[in-house]
């Protein structure tokens, strides 16, 4: 008996030395499967707070854009405001200069030579309502010239066409040209 007895303690210790092997092989599993599942948590939280910081910047972004557009707009209306502002002004003083008869035959017939240096004769001249009045001047620089009435010109001056060529030596052609390529 006492070998029996050797032999299942002998069977009892090898038991508990593979006991235990098997334990701590299952403890290295575990601090495997722990430290795996903690790097995939940590990649996936990674992954999570990159596709928010994604969310959070294009919504930043797209906040930052609209108020660059409103304050383009704003910007823009401001300015158009200015121009209308000025605009006016400019064209109440050329209607001054206008009306101050002498100066303003004296542009007309500036207006007149410029107009037959580029056209020639047998142009079309055209002119405000009450500028018809001083026609004689284009006839006097321009010849076989004909006076057309033009309710296209709100200020002063003259269109002269010939053929396909056209000349606008309005002075409310000049204001717009110059507001809309001088001011920004």
């Amino acid at each position: 008996m006492k070998e029996i007895s050797k032999f299942l303690n002998s069977i009892d210790k090898c038991a508990r030395k593979k006991q235990i092997e098997i334990i701590e092989e299952i403890k290295k599993i575990e601090q495997f499967q722990v430290k795996r599942a903690e790097i995939e948590i940590i990649d996936d939280a990674r992954r999570l707070i990159q596709e928010e910081l994604a969310l959070v910047k294009n919504h930043v972004l797209r906040e930052i854009f609209q108020e660059n557009k409103k304050n383009k707009k704003k910007f823009f209306e401001k300015n158009n405001e200015i121009k209308q502002k000025i605009m006016v002004k400019c064209k109440d003083k050329i209607k001054e200069f206008v009306l101050s008869t002498e100066e303003y035959k004296k542009k007309l017939k500036l207006i007149a030579e410029k107009i037959s240096e580029t056209l020639g004769s047998s142009s079309k001249i055209f002119l405000k309502s009450e500028d018809i009045k001083y026609s004689n001047i284009f006839i006097n620089v321009i010849k076989d010239v004909k006076i057309f009435e033009s309710d296209k010109i709100e200020i002063g001056g003259a269109i002269g066409k010939k053929d396909m060529k056209i000349v606008d030596l309005t002075f409310d052609s000049k204001i717009l040209n110059f507001f809309d390529l001088k001011i920004i």
